[in-house]
């Protein structure tokens, strides 16, 4: 049974249906619920019509490769098959069935919680423009590495969560803290940092399973701030802290 109301596609309304490969939403239509089309794993694209002005993603959709926008829509737009809000400045929603490389627009400012949440994608390229990443980003994603711009000063808690392989990550300079879980559950073997002074540290923010990261990871520190890496209550964890030149 599924409850809706006048114009929107509810939650659950769509949801289960294994059999669906694609969807076009009716004109008349303005909000799309969050999990409207849950768990349809076949559904491999997935249209927006003029009048819809809120949308919210769907789980599970492994198989979507491409959401599309009318023409006519001004609240949101689609680039190479990923929903954006209209001025491309925000993602709305990044379809799991899109793996590989993946680049964002130079337009982007800010990157949502959860955004790119269990996504296929192995490497992500982050303008400049971003300032803000929100809590469990790129959680449980096949990212393999990243970087993060200079002007990314909060790493959120969660934002590489169960990234099983995540092998590299490349903290900016501005780097100012980093949360909780920021790296549990991933199998981390370099963590480069370019900040000069030892970020603020969460309590469990190198917490991982089975073990900390801070056991196995090499972490790489700009030349000339061992010592201060070293002497740092949570960042002088790590075993290994090696100097490089950036």
């Amino acid at each position: 049974m599924r409850f809706t109301s006048a114009d929107e596609l509810s939650t659950g309304l769509f949801a289960d249906c294994l059999s669906l490969r694609s969807a076009i939403l009716p004109s008349s239509a303005t909000r799309l619920a969050r999990n409207a089309f849950a768990h349809c794993s076949s559904l491999e694209t997935l249209t927006i019509s003029a009048g819809i002005t809120s949308v919210m993603p769907s789980e599970d959709c492994r198989s979507l490769k491409a959401i599309g926008v009318s023409e006519a829509n001004c609240s949101f737009t689609s680039i190479d098959g990923v929903l954006f809000n209209s001025g491309a400045t925000g993602i709305v929603w990044f379809p799991l069935g899109k793996g590989g490389a993946y680049s964002l627009p130079s337009t982007i400012t800010s990157i949502g919680e959860n955004a790119f949440y269990g996504t296929s994608i192995t490497s992500i390229e982050i303008p400049s423009s971003v300032t803000a990443i929100g809590r469990g980003a790129f959680a449980g994603s096949a990212l393999t590495e990243i970087t993060l711009p200079d002007n990314i000063t909060n790493i959120s808690e969660g934002m590489f969560q169960n990234c099983v392989s995540l092998a590299t990550v490349r903290l900016g300079s501005g780097t100012e803290y980093v949360g909780n879980y920021v790296f549990s559950g991933t199998v981390l073997k370099d963590l480069y940092i370019s900040a000069s002074i030892p970020p603020y540290a969460a309590e469990h923010a190198f917490f991982g399973t089975p073990v900390s990261i801070t056991e196995n990871c090499v972490l790489h520190v700009p030349y000339g701030t061992k010592a201060v890496y070293r002497n740092n209550s949570k960042w002088g964890l790590f075993k290994q802290i090696e100097e490089y030149r950036h």
